[in-house]
Protein backbone atom coordinates (compact mmCIF):
# COMPACT_ATOMS: atom_id res chain seq x y z
CA UNK A 1 0.00 0.00 0.00
CA UNK A 2 2.97 2.34 0.96
CA UNK A 3 6.99 2.39 -0.19
CA UNK A 4 9.02 4.56 0.05
CA UNK A 5 12.74 5.24 -1.21
CA UNK A 6 15.64 7.35 -0.67
CA UNK A 7 17.74 7.44 -3.04
CA UNK A 8 21.52 9.06 -2.47
CA UNK A 9 21.91 11.13 -5.73
CA UNK A 10 24.85 12.92 -4.20
CA UNK A 11 27.00 14.05 -0.80
CA UNK A 12 24.30 16.89 -0.25
CA UNK A 13 21.44 15.58 -2.83
CA UNK A 14 18.59 12.80 -2.09
CA UNK A 15 15.42 12.19 -4.14
CA UNK A 16 12.43 10.91 -1.67
CA UNK A 17 10.23 8.39 -3.96
CA UNK A 18 6.83 7.88 -2.21
CA UNK A 19 3.99 5.09 -3.84
CA UNK A 20 0.97 5.21 -2.31
CA UNK A 21 -1.85 2.80 -3.43
CA UNK A 22 -5.44 4.70 -4.14
CA UNK A 23 -6.89 2.56 -1.68
CA UNK A 24 -4.11 3.88 1.22
CA UNK A 25 -5.14 7.59 1.05
CA UNK A 26 -7.17 9.97 -1.20
CA UNK A 27 -5.31 12.50 -2.41
CA UNK A 28 -6.43 15.54 0.31
CA UNK A 29 -4.88 13.16 3.09
CA UNK A 30 -1.82 12.68 0.95
CA UNK A 31 -1.03 16.53 0.36
CA UNK A 32 -1.26 16.92 4.16
CA UNK A 33 1.39 14.35 4.68
CA UNK A 34 3.48 15.58 2.29
CA UNK A 35 3.60 18.74 3.58
CA UNK A 36 4.05 17.51 7.32
CA UNK A 37 6.99 15.63 5.49
CA UNK A 38 8.27 18.24 4.06
CA UNK A 39 7.89 20.53 7.29
CA UNK A 40 9.92 17.75 9.21
CA UNK A 41 12.27 17.91 6.56
CA UNK A 42 13.25 21.52 6.25
CA UNK A 43 13.84 21.55 10.66
CA UNK A 44 16.10 18.30 9.91
CA UNK A 45 17.95 20.32 6.53
CA UNK A 46 18.47 24.13 8.74
CA UNK A 47 20.36 21.62 12.20
CA UNK A 48 17.25 21.88 14.39
CA UNK A 49 15.91 18.01 15.07
CA UNK A 50 11.78 18.84 14.46
CA UNK A 51 9.48 17.22 16.66
CA UNK A 52 6.19 15.63 15.21
CA UNK A 53 4.41 17.92 17.90
CA UNK A 54 5.79 20.90 16.34
CA UNK A 55 3.37 20.35 13.78
CA UNK A 56 -0.02 22.34 13.65
CA UNK A 57 -2.81 20.27 15.29
CA UNK A 58 -5.17 18.77 13.10
CA UNK A 59 -8.81 21.18 13.30
CA UNK A 60 -10.69 17.77 12.34
CA UNK A 61 -9.79 14.12 12.66
CA UNK A 62 -11.12 11.24 10.62
CA UNK A 63 -13.12 9.94 13.13
CA UNK A 64 -15.09 13.38 13.80
CA UNK A 65 -15.24 13.46 9.92
CA UNK A 66 -16.73 10.00 9.87
CA UNK A 67 -19.21 10.81 12.37
CA UNK A 68 -20.42 14.19 10.60
CA UNK A 69 -20.78 12.01 7.75
CA UNK A 70 -23.11 8.98 9.14
CA UNK A 71 -25.06 11.70 10.29
CA UNK A 72 -25.34 13.79 7.31
CA UNK A 73 -25.82 10.62 4.98
CA UNK A 74 -29.61 9.65 6.01
CA UNK A 75 -33.04 10.58 5.09
CA UNK A 76 -33.96 13.13 1.91
CA UNK A 77 -29.88 13.66 1.45
CA UNK A 78 -28.91 9.91 1.73
CA UNK A 79 -32.35 8.95 -1.25
CA UNK A 80 -30.77 11.63 -3.05
CA UNK A 81 -27.25 10.24 -3.64
CA UNK A 82 -28.64 6.82 -4.19
CA UNK A 83 -31.00 7.96 -6.84
CA UNK A 84 -28.53 9.83 -8.63
CA UNK A 85 -25.70 7.17 -8.79
CA UNK A 86 -28.38 4.31 -9.94
CA UNK A 87 -29.56 7.14 -12.62
CA UNK A 88 -25.52 7.04 -13.43
CA UNK A 89 -24.93 3.48 -13.64
CA UNK A 90 -28.05 2.63 -15.31
CA UNK A 91 -26.33 1.24 -18.66
CA UNK A 92 -23.19 0.30 -17.25
CA UNK A 93 -23.15 -3.15 -18.09
CA UNK A 94 -22.59 -5.82 -15.05
CA UNK A 95 -19.32 -7.69 -16.48
CA UNK A 96 -17.03 -5.39 -19.11
CA UNK A 97 -17.04 -7.14 -22.47
CA UNK A 98 -13.43 -6.41 -23.30
CA UNK A 99 -11.08 -8.66 -25.63
CA UNK A 100 -8.38 -10.41 -23.58
CA UNK A 101 -6.10 -13.08 -24.95
CA UNK A 102 -7.02 -15.89 -22.93
CA UNK A 103 -10.36 -17.02 -21.95
CA UNK A 104 -12.19 -15.91 -18.67
CA UNK A 105 -12.26 -18.28 -15.73
CA UNK A 106 -15.46 -19.33 -14.18
CA UNK A 107 -15.16 -17.59 -11.04
CA UNK A 108 -12.67 -14.72 -10.51
CA UNK A 109 -9.26 -16.23 -8.54
CA UNK A 110 -8.25 -12.32 -7.24
CA UNK A 111 -4.74 -13.29 -7.70
CA UNK A 112 -2.64 -10.60 -8.61
CA UNK A 113 1.18 -10.81 -9.29
CA UNK A 114 4.98 -8.77 -9.07
CA UNK A 115 7.23 -8.65 -12.16
CA UNK A 116 11.14 -7.87 -10.71
CA UNK A 117 13.57 -6.95 -13.29
CA UNK A 118 16.90 -5.32 -13.03
CA UNK A 119 17.65 -1.81 -14.81
CA UNK A 120 21.27 -0.73 -15.39
CA UNK A 121 22.84 1.83 -13.78
CA UNK A 122 23.24 3.30 -17.66
CA UNK A 123 19.92 3.25 -18.01
CA UNK A 124 18.57 4.61 -14.96
CA UNK A 125 21.15 7.52 -14.70
CA UNK A 126 19.92 8.33 -18.11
Amino acid sequence: MLRSNLVRLGALDHLCVLTVHHLATDFISFQIAWAELAMLYDGLDSGRFPSPAALPARRVHYPDFAVWQRRWLTGEVLENLVAWWREQLAEVPRDLDLPTDRPRPAAARLRGGQRKMAVSRRLSEG
